[in-house]
């Protein structure tokens, strides 16, 4: 063998063993989600909550997650009922339901998941609960929506005018 071709072999060995490590590092299921936040194809689910630790059922949407879901909550937050979670939950399925378009069923892309159960001590798992989506908390009671989990973690808009109140601190 000659020296071009054994550096030939080192090269595609090295770019073989670049590439797998980056797939294992990108399919991590603990690792941080690999989407950009302006992607509008995340998976999204919204839960409503007050400050007593009432948690609406989880409104799962299959695509609109990142910064669209902020857009999202400020254009519903009119049909949401201030300090109420459930029934804030059912006017963001209401809002969504019209703005998606359907007339009839929606084939996956809404829908109502369980609502998030605290552990023993109290906290909420939602990297659990997001499983492969951003998480958006809205506290009905503050006019506040918050990302839990997801690419755009940390992430907040106040104000809202949850049922036409315009909440202000």
């Amino acid at each position: 063998m000659n020296r071009q071709t054994v550096l030939i072999i080192a090269v595609v060995g090295i770019a073989i063993a670049v590439a797998t490590t980056v797939w294992a590092v990108r399919r991590e299921v603990n690792g941080p989600p690999a989407r950009h936040p302006d992607d509008i194809d995340i998976r999204v689910r919204f839960v409503c909550c007050d400050d007593h630790g009432n948690f609406s059922p989880g409104v799962y949407m299959r695509c609109g997650g990142g910064r669209w879901a902020f857009d999202t909550v400020r254009k519903a937050s009119p049909h949401m009922r201030w300090q109420d979670p459930d029934s804030a939950a059912a006017g963001l399925c209401g809002y969504l339901f019209k703005e998606i378009g359907h007339y009839g069923e929606t084939a996956g892309t809404l829908s109502l998941q369980p609502p998030p159960q605290p552990d023993p001590d109290g906290t909420i798992d939602w990297k659990k609960y997001g499983g492969d989506g951003d998480v958006i908390l809205i506290n009905v009671e503050t006019g506040t929506a918050k990302c839990c989990f997801g690419t755009v973690v940390g992430q907040e808009v106040r104000d809202l005018p949850l049922g036409g109140h315009k909440i202000r601190r």
